[in-house]
């Protein structure tokens, strides 16, 4: 393991890379192509985060997407259609993720495997996890990751079983947990002790303690939630811990916006996955007034190379992916002299 690139945990053993919100964008800097397309003046949508519907079988009442439309999702063709467009802009990865539940869209095998076979996406997956038998081996096979994400709203009794043996049964996924912990009150020790030992049994690469976004104030500080594991006898080696309450502005040049662009399940292409963060008051929807365009516009967005006024957002959690890109963009004098 290489030092100095480890994500605050309980050991210091987690690597940075499983998480990119609020971290020091260590992929940014070593992806082979950035440097170069920064020096051309030409920003790809190297990674995209894409919603395929606003379908959920949970209602979370945290969820930061609470006031969607359920009933909105991508068609096959409009998300053919976007595969192809972000291809020819040389997009490499997608993360498939919600808006919902993505494993509920009706065409989701299908998908994974068009994105994968025909134009070779490297893909991930954000999933609840409760419907991951209706995931085809193939699929499986198609992911270079799959995070689960859970909460105290996510019953462990109920779904465990279903991601341990997927877990068991494709161990060449890298595997991680994602768990939304709420205030004093409503977090549930004995759930949460349960999905990190889970994570600690099967091999899980990380588990992500991450406070409520949608009210981080109130949610239980992360030394808190340590202290808790320490206490019960459960290692932490493989957490990585995220309060989230110092956030910054966003940047008047949101660079961040033209790297990973989120599409959501209405077809509208926005500046990150945070939007619904962004503003005073938190949307619990992807704000139409944020949209950079539509997916008949995407080719246009990244030939005008134009980057989302940043400036109107209240909480930026890439704000150091944007220091870094602007830095590159604006050049560096004396840059032989590391």
């Amino acid at each position: 393991m290489r030092n100095g690139l480890m994500a605050e945990s309980g050991k210091g053993v987690v690597p940075v890379w499983y998480t990119a919100a609020d971290t020091y964008p260590i992929k940014l800097l070593v992806h082979p192509d950035i440097q170069e397309l920064v020096e051309s003046g030409w920003i790809t949508p190297t990674h995209i985060q894409l919603a395929l519907t606003n379908k959920c079988n949970l209602l979370c009442p945290f969820c930061s997407y609470g006031k969607v439309d359920r009933e909105l999702e991508l068609t096959l063709a409009e998300v053919v259609e976007l595969l192809d467009r972000f291809s020819v802009l040389g997009t490499s990865a997608i993360t498939v993720t919600g808006g919902g539940e993505p494993t509920l869209h009706p065409d989701f095998n299908t998908i994974i495997k068009e994105a994968a076979d025909t134009y070779g996406y490297a893909l991930g997956l954000i999933t609840n996890g409760t419907c991951l038998g209706q995931v085809t081996g193939k699929s499986f096979g198609s992911l270079v990751w799959c995070r689960v994400s859970c909460s105290d709203y996510w019953d462990y009794r109920v779904h465990a079983h279903h991601v341990r043996e997927r877990v068991e049964d494709y161990p060449d996924v890298d595997w991680g947990l994602s768990y939304v912990v709420g205030g004093v009150g409503v977090f549930k020790l004995t759930n949460f002790l349960r999905c990190v030992d889970l994570a600690n049994m099967t091999g899980m690469k990380y588990v992500r303690v991450v406070a409520d976004l949608t009210d981080p104030e109130t949610a239980m500080p992360m030394e808190a939630v340590k202290e808790m594991l320490d206490m019960n006898g459960v290692g932490d080696d493989l957490v990585i811990y995220q309060g989230r309450k110092n956030t910054t502005r966003g940047f008047k040049e949101c660079w961040t916006s033209l790297v990973k662009p989120y599409i959501g399940a209405d077809g509208g292409v926005y500046p990150c996955c945070g939007v619904q963060y962004a503003e005073e008051e938190v949307s619990y929807t992807t704000p139409v007034g944020m949209r950079m365009g539509k997916i008949c516009d995407i080719v246009d967005i990244w030939n005008e190379q134009k980057p989302y006024d940043g400036s109107r957002c209240v909480r930026c959690h890439y704000h150091q992916s944007n220091q870094v890109l602007g830095l590159l963009m604006a050049g560096i004098d004396h840059a032989d002299f590391i």
